[in-house]
Parts: C-alpha cells; structure tokens; sequence
C-alpha cells in the first residue's frame, strides 16, 4: 500500500508547513509512520509517498519561485520534510520510499538540489526510492539512473468517449506504452506506476487527472478504462506494478452506487481491478 501524508507550501513565499492542527491525522508525520506501523504489522509492504499541497489551488508542477531566496527557503524546508520520513521508513523497515510527486519546475530549475537530496535520502535510508512524475513531464526527470524504479503519475488521456469501449482505450493507450518502453529501455529501470486510477463519470479517460466531483455517474466507463488500461500495460516487461488512487481505510462505507469520486471500492470496477491484482 502506499500511505501519503502531505506537508502545505506557499507558493508566492516558499514557506513550507509540515505539521498543522487542522490535517489529517495519517497525513501528519506521526500519523504517517503509525499507519505504516499498522500495515506492516497486518503483512503488507509500504510505499512511503510524502507530497506538498500548495495554496490558491496551485498545481505542484508548476510552481516556480521567483527569487533564490525562496528557492532556498522552500528546498531547506522541502529537505526536512523527506529526510525525516526517511528516517522513519528506514527504521520501520519500509520496502519503497517516494521522494517526491509531479515537482517538475521545482527539478528542472534546481538539479542540483535534488541530486544532493537523492545522496541524503540513500545515507539514511537503505530501501528502494523512486520519485513519481507527471504523465506529461516524467520524460524530463533528469534523475531516473539514481533511483530504483521509474515513478510515473499515470493519468493520460486515453479517450474522448463518454462511455468508452475497452477497445477505445486500449487504442488511447498505444502511444503512451511505446513511450513508457522507451525510457525503461533507456534507463534500464521498471515503470511504477506511482499514482493511477479513473473516476466513476462520464468522460473519465479524457482528463484522468481532473477531480472534482462533479459529472454524471457512469460505472461502466470507469470499468472500461481500468480494463483497457490492464490489458495494455498490466504485463508488459517493462512494468514493475502500481498503486491505485484512491482507497479509503473504512471499505464498508467508502465507494458505492452514488460516488463519483476516483476510489473503486463497492463499485464494479473492483472486480477487474482484483483479478488483475491477484494474477
């Protein structure tokens, strides 16, 4: 499983907040290596994935400080926040850790940072590490023969369909799996897909990454797009696996006949999802 707890950043300032007293409690830190805790206590291993959620609805890949001073201020508070998740992933044993989600103005206008960052994090913690970029910028990550596997936040576009058919993804899929199979050839590192999933609505597979929770509900459109989605990366040599977003820790209630939001839970998607997870 992957357990992702947030720390807050300002965008126009490069402040950044890790711990507050209105967040989630597993979103915390402490709350963090707690539930990690638990999980590997019921047998499951653990991906560590901390992410930074900026103001204003800003998107994390795009924010570009406009100063060194709050470039420094940012990476000095950024560096703190991985480094003492890695402490804990090291110490409870964690098996991956995510050293960062969609940063891509912040990597490419800082190499260097993250190159001493990469070096920090594996002197603390001896686990695989990877980093989880964008669909449309993973490509330009300088950093992939460092890492362990090749994170990728897999929301492609792969149809325009209101209810696509599983051909129709399978046929959306085609350019972004050469693609894929290009740069782990390159690099010779697996793809992880770090993030992936689809809303249950109309038109889910023509922007992934929308989540709002508006649109009309549709099951079989999200059913269609996780079984186009399988059969056309699911087995590839090149794939090491992914995790899905979003699941929900009271399964019970989470999901159901009236949700439109990204969790397969209760919904019929679930079952394609178990059948390609238990092979």
């Amino acid at each position: 499983m992957s357990i992702v707890p947030f720390a807050y950043g300002e965008s126009s300032t490069g402040n950044l907040t890790v711990q507050t007293n209105w967040q989630w409690w597993g979103e915390s830190i402490d709350g963090s290596r707690e539930l990690a805790k638990m999980a590997k206590s019921e047998g499951l291993k653990v991906m560590l994935k901390p992410q930074v959620w900026f103001d204003r609805g800003t998107y994390t890949g795009d924010v570009k400080l406009d100063s060194e001073e709050k470039w420094i201020r940012f990476e000095k508070g950024y560096e703190e926040y991985i480094l003492a998740h890695a402490l804990n992933a090291e110490e409870l044993n964690l098996e991956i850790m995510c050293i960062g989600t969609e940063l891509k103005e912040f990597v490419l206008n800082r190499p260097e940072f993250w190159e001493q960052l990469i070096s920090k994090v594996k002197s603390i913690y001896h686990g695989q590490i990877t980093y989880a970029g964008n669909w449309d910028s993973y490509k330009l990550m300088p950093f992939w023969n460092r890492l362990d596997y090749i994170g990728v936040d897999a929301y492609f576009p792969v149809s325009d369909s209101k209810t696509p058919t599983i051909s129709e993804i399978k046929k959306g899929w085609k350019n972004p799996t050469q693609e894929l199979k290009e740069i782990s050839e390159l690099h010779n590192k697996k793809i992880m897909f770090c993030e992936f999933g689809y809303r249950s609505i109309s038109n889910c597979g023509k922007e992934p990454w929308v989540s709002s929770r508006g649109g009309e509900l549709n099951f079989e459109a999200q059913k269609n797009c996780y079984e186009g989605t399988f059969q056309s990366v699911w087995k590839e040599p090149f794939m090491a696996g992914g995790f899905l977003w979003k699941w929900y820790p009271d399964h019970e209630k989470a999901g159901g006949n009236s949700c439109k939001r990204f969790t397969p839970q209760n919904k019929p998607c679930e079952l394609t999802i178990s059948k390609y997870f238990s092979e």
